[in-house]
């Protein structure tokens, strides 16, 4: 329904911004509890869950909105095949994106630009693997795995 998608992308957009707002308030009101009160994802403070949660809160109602309206566009189709894989392109994001960027020593400290790099490279480079996998295999890997686990 509509009133959700826009409830989940302003609902999501206020909590992540709170956090980020409680965040940099507490680091200023109590400099030495700032570890604990950090956003970033590494260590995964409750202030950094409401963060992420928010955000991807707010871009699933953003999704949802997109697929209601321009659904049938042939741009958005593109997409569908890593709606698919989302299993398989999370983990693929954990083990390869991170350690990809562990290894270029981006995870700590580094610019917007470098964040954007990084999530647009993976974005487009899982975008394509799943295209291509989803070509010859009717699931993804882990994807295949879950439903012989499952059932």
């Amino acid at each position: 329904q509509a009133a959700v998608q826009r409830a989940m992308l302003l609902g999501g957009t206020l909590v992540a911004l709170c956090a980020h707002g409680a965040s940099a308030l507490g680091a200023r009101l109590w400099p030495s509890y700032a570890s604990l009160l950090g956003v970033e994802p590494l260590p995964p403070t409750p202030l950094y869950l409401l963060a992420a949660g928010g955000v991807a809160t707010a871009v699933i109602g953003a999704c949802l909105g997109l697929m209601r309206r321009w659904g049938q566009s042939p741009a958005l189709g593109v997409l569908l095949p890593a709606g698919r894989m989302t299993l398989s392109l999370y983990m693929g994001h954990i083990l390869l994106g991170m350690g990809v960027l562990e290894s270029l020593g981006w995870l700590h400290g580094q610019g917007l630009w470098q964040v954007v790099l990084a999530v647009a490279v993976y974005s487009v480079l899982g975008v394509g693997a799943a295209w291509c996998w989803l070509r010859h295999f009717p699931h993804g890997p882990l994807e295949w795995l879950m439903r012989r686990v499952a059932g």
